[in-house]
């Protein structure tokens, strides 16, 4: 392949990619709030510590009283007791739990999912096409290239889904996809 059909393929492979997952963002935007903040609510593991106390301060503008916490001077190691403490690495548990419970439910985690698979649907069309165009080398070249950024493409821009998967099954899946490129580069390409 020469340089030009070289740099045609590196374009056409960039844009691709860039085409394909920019229009998905533009069609399909991304859920606006937020989630898990109600487990914060309910599990205030900070609240464990005798760290500060409540202070009534005089606030001089409004001639009011007000409660505020102030921290303990007493103990400058309590925070990291508090830490190393069961009772706050428990409620940390509980609270990690209640937020991934709550991702999992969310608008953004289907978005991200949805995402996921589309984006990959687009890769796996790609390659196919890149494949059966060997005649158009420089295009087939760049068809290729574009459906294997749009899988490296895929996995931060829907880190929501991809990160939540077992290790096992992401190592797998990057596998599978692995030997699917070679496959098709053997069968296809090379003969």
């Amino acid at each position: 392949m020469g340089l030009r059909k070289t740099f045609l393929a590196i374009g056409i492979a960039i844009i691709f990619a860039l085409f394909i997952g920019y229009g998905l963002y533009v069609f399909y935007e991304m859920p606006k709030g937020s989630y898990g903040q109600d487990c914060y609510e309910e599990f205030k593991c900070y609240d464990l510590s005798n760290c500060t106390k409540e202070v009534v301060v005089e606030d001089r503008m409004e001639n009011e009283e007000q409660t505020m916490p102030v921290p303990v001077e007493a103990d400058p190691f309590c925070h990291e007791k508090l830490y190393d403490s069961k009772e706050y690495q428990e409620c940390e548990e509980k609270r990690d739990e209640c937020r991934e419970n709550a991702l999992l439910v969310s608008p953004q985690y289907a978005h991200a999912r949805f995402n996921f698979f589309a984006l990959l649907i687009f890769a796996a069309i790609a390659l196919i096409v890149g494949v059966y165009l060997k005649n158009l080398e420089g295009i087939g070249s760049g068809f290729i290239g574009g459906g294997i950024l749009l899988i490296l493409w895929s996995l931060p821009y829907t880190n929501l889904y991809w990160f939540n998967w077992n290790k096992y099954i992401k190592l797998a899946a990057l596998g599978l996809i692995l030997v699917l490129l070679i496959y098709l580069g053997y069968k296809k390409l090379e003969k």
